[in-house]
This record gives C-alpha cells, structure tokens and sequence, in this order.
C-alpha cells in the first residue's frame, strides 16, 4: 500500500510489479496518485492495481507517450474514483499521452475522467456497478473491448456515445447479468455506434425502450451481432438497428422483439443470419435488405417478417429455409427487380434466391 507512486524510470523495461504482489495506491492526502513521468512503462504482470481514495486518484503524465502494460498474462487496473470531484487523467507538459496495453483490463468503480483526448484502450474497459465516465471519454483501439459488467441496470454514459474517436467503442459486451439502457441520462438522442461487434450474454439484456426512455437514433454495429440474452429495440420512430455483419441469436436463450422498429443487414460482404436451437425462426417487423457485396444467406433459419420486407440491394439466399411473409392485409414485399427480362441488372439487383411463402 502506497500514498503515491511515481514511475521516474527511464529504462525500456520500467517498473514491473513482481508475481504475487498487488499494490493499492491510497493517497490519502490529496494529489496525483500515478505519477509516470519517464519512458519505462508501468508493467503489471499479471497482478492489480488499486488506484485508491476518491478524487485523489488523479493520473499525472509528463514527458511524451506513457503506458500501463501487462507482460504476465492480464493485469487489472481498479479505479475507484470519486462521485463528487472525479479524478482525471491529465498532461502536465500538454503534449503528454496514456495507453492502456492489451493485456490489461481497467475497472471502473466510480467516477474517472480520461482526460482531453489523452487516453487510449487497447485492452477491456469494464464498467461496474455505480461507475461511470465523466467529461472525456478514451479512445477504444482496433480489438479492444466495453464491457458493461455492472450486474443490475446501468444507464450508459459518455463512454459510448460517439461516431468516431473518444468514445467511439471496438467490441461492445454486456455480461455477468448486466441491463443496459443506452438512453438512460438523457442519452436518448445520442449516437449509439460501435465499429466491430455487440455481444449480450446469456443473462444480460440491451433495452433501447427500457420503461419510456426509447432510443430516437439507430444501434449501428459495425460487424457481427451475438444475442445470447435479450435485445429489444426502441419504440420511437428512429431506434432501429444497422448490422454490418452476421446476425446470430441463441434460439434458447436469447430473445428479440423488434417493437415495430427496422432491422437493416447494411454490410458489404456476405451476412449469415441464424438462430441456433429453438425455434430456429427469427421474427422482423421490418427487415431491409441493403447489402452491396455478396448479400445474405439463412443459416438453418427462417425469416418471418410481420410487416415489410425492404430488398434495396443484395441477393438473399434461403438455401433449405425460408422467407415468410405473415398473411395479413398489411405485410409487403418491396424495392424488388420484378422483371426477369432485365437480364444481367436483374440477376444483380436484388431478389430472393430460394423459398418464398405467404399463406
């Protein structure tokens, strides 16, 4: 246990916290609680750090590109922070900038401030209970990984909130019976993005209608969705979803409800869609079709959709499955090529390669 600790060391292999040792950073009296102010990185090794007491656990950087590493498998870095004066990360020089290696794993259990633009996550940012980030988000790296882990509701903060840079998250997980409420603080309008995958847990639920806080703008994933829990859209005009990628749900534990909301298969390469066990069935309200490259294949799964089938662009392939348009006065078909004549831009444009059925 320490007030302070201050990495001054200038070698390549820096400060390296030795197997079986924990440390737990307090200070007590106020002040910079991790100050790195040379080139060595601070090596966990496979163990934590505690930075401890409230708003003493400020993060000081001096002297140019300073990181958090783990060489010893994954090292864990607890933030406990403050709810009133939130501890930041912060360049005393101005130039100054932080990563957080790929082996480590940060904790927030309070309230942090990364700093302006200062702070970069290249492994896990896990979000516990009571945590969240205040004023300046950190940058997510290529492979990184949110993780919401905060076992009861969490209303989403600005550590996801944005189309690009801060904020702007890689993987996206929601884990150890977690519900999320992305518009929860008056985030209903915010944009709700992440570049590579979204994965719910078995468990775990991603409300975008949770009681009357419903999403206005679209969950936009960038590459594959994984629905091992729940995943319920939004019921304002707005809050549909935009999957870039594979679409899989867990038929046993995994449920959707579309709400009367919009599910567009938007990637550029092809996109499977499947339900494993179960019913092997998965329900749309509407479904637009809008994939500029290989298109889309069922994967031991129908597609039922209740009320309109958009197919704007992408050939979708049923294999031995099958699209199923429920029969009622409402439910459609569009944006089809309807005349085989057109040769070759037919062939290319946009139908259904397979099974068909409205009863």
């Amino acid at each position: 246990s320490f007030d302070y600790v201050i990495n001054d060391n200038s070698s390549v292999g820096g400060v390296q916290l030795s197997t079986g040792t924990d440390i737990y950073i307090s200070t007590v009296s106020g002040g910079n609680g991790l100050q790195l102010l040379d080139i060595g990185p601070f090596d966990l090794n496979g163990q934590t750090c505690t930075l401890g007491n409230g708003a003493w656990g400020s993060i000081q950087l001096t002297g140019g590109a300073r990181n958090i590493i783990s060489s010893g498998g994954t090292g864990i870095f607890i933030i406990n922070g403050s709810p009133v004066t939130t501890p930041i990360v912060f360049s005393s020089d101005g130039t100054s900038t932080l990563t957080f290696g790929s082996s480590v794993r940060v904790e927030l259990n309070n309230g942090f401030n990364f700093g302006n633009k200062l702070t970069t996550i290249a492994g896990t940012l896990r979000m516990n209970a009571n945590s969240f980030v205040s004023l300046n988000a950190p940058y997510y790296a290529n492979g990184s990984l949110l993780q919401y882990y905060t076992g009861g509701n969490f209303n989403r903060t600005i550590e996801w909130g944005a189309t690009s840079d801060d904020g702007y998250p890689y993987n996206v997980s929601i884990s150890n019976n977690s519900t999320l409420i992305p518009g929860g603080s008056s985030n209903t309008g915010i944009a709700l993005n992440l570049e590579n995958d979204l994965t719910i847990d078995n468990g775990s639920s991603f409300y975008m209608d949770y009681g009357a806080v419903d999403m206005t703008v679209p969950l936009k994933v960038g590459n594959d969705i994984n629905i091992n829990g729940n995943l319920s859209l939004s019921e304002q005009i707005g809050g549909d979803i935009e999957v870039g990628g594979n679409w899989t749900r867990n038929g046993i534990t995994g449920n959707f409800y579309p709400k009367d909301r919009a599910v567009f298969l938007n990637g550029s390469g092809l996109q499977t869609l499947t339900v494993a066990g179960g019913s092997a069935t998965e329900t749309f309200d509407y479904l637009i079709i809008d994939n500029n490259g290989a298109g889309v294949s069922l994967s031991s799964t129908d597609v039922l959709v209740d009320d309109l089938l958009t197919l704007s662009n992408g050939i979708v392939t049923t294999g031995s499955n099958e699209v199923y348009l429920l029969n009622n006065a409402g439910t459609a078909i569009t944006g089809y090529q309807s005349d085989p004549t057109a040769g070759v831009a037919y062939l290319n444009s946009s139908y259904i390669n397979g099974n068909l059925r409205r009863e």
